[in-house]
Formats: C-alpha cells, sequence, structure tokens
C-alpha cells in the first residue's frame, strides 16, 4: 500500500478545495511552509523552481486562469516530446517548459525548426532544441535541470 498525499488529504479531501492556494490557513500552516521552502532549494521529479510563480498566479487569477497557463504548457510540452525527443530528453523538455516563459519556448522551436531545417532527423532536431532553450535559459539566469 503506498502512502497518500497530505495535501490532497487536507484540501481536497477534508476542505473540498483543489489547491492550497485557496485555503485561509496558508499562511499559518506547517506543512505548506515546509513544502515551500523546500521548493525554493530542491526538486523532486518534477521542477520547483516555479512554485512561488504559480502560488502568485493562482492567488491573482485564480485556478482557472493558472490551468489555463498549465494547458498551454502541456500543449508545448507535447509538440517537443512529439518531434524533437530523441529518447533522453524527457525530463529535461518538461523543466525547460516549467521554467521558460511560454514565448521563450516558442521561440526557441521556431529557432530549432529554422536551425535545424526541413529534413533533419530527430538527433539534430533535439540538438538544435537543446542549443535554443540552453540560449533563453541562459539569458534569464536560470539552469534547465533539476535541482539535487
Amino acid at each position: 500500500m503506498s502512502a497518500g498525499c497530505g495535501f490532497i488529504t487536507c484540501a481536497v479531501k477534508r476542505r473540498g478545495i483543489e489547491s492550497c492556494c485557496e485555503c485561509g490557513e496558508r499562511g499559518s500552516c506547517e506543512r505548506w511552509a515546509r513544502h515551500r521552502a523546500a521548493g525554493r532549494e530542491h526538486d523532486s521529479f518534477v521542477s520547483y523552481a516555479a512554485l512561488e510563480d504559480n502560488i502568485a498566479l493562482i492567488e491573482a487569477e485564480g485556478i482557472a486562469a493558472f490551468d489555463a497557463h498549465q494547458q498551454v504548457r502541456e500543449g508545448l510540452l507535447r509538440e517537443m516530446l512529439d518531434g524533437f525527443d530523441e529518447g533522453r530528453s524527457k525530463t529535461y523538455y518538461s523543466v525547460a517548459v516549467t521554467l521558460l516563459d511560454v514565448d521563450e519556448v516558442r521561440s526557441a522551436l521556431g529557432t530549432a525548426r529554422s536551425a535545424a531545417g526541413p529534413d533533419a532527423g530527430v538527433q539534430v532536431l533535439a540538438a538544435a532544441l537543446h542549443a535554443a532553450l540552453d540560449a533563453r535559459a541562459a539569458v534569464r539566469g536560470v539552469r534547465i535541470g533539476l535541482r539535487t
């Protein structure tokens, strides 16, 4: 039997809300504070580097706006995985779409397609997209990768 998620148990099951961001006690919740503090320093199987920005978006615009932003990011990730994944880039693309602005990711996709050429194989496309994403990340001072 696997352990349950304490956040789902508290927010969804006990309080009937979708996110801790919607909880009136989030300012004094020790579990939420520990999670946010850990997210500033480390990642697990996903990147938490955008956690504070995501919280701010939810608080300012609501969960529906956040969900709409995530749907756009998911579409970009699918595009990267469908056309640019040589078998070793899933985590890299997932972190890139989490950390970079969607316009930066769109721009990187266009740059990679142009750089690789119309008849390029997936290896060339992946290398071109990595270079384009890395260049945009460098401008922002971001490293695309999970923090340990």
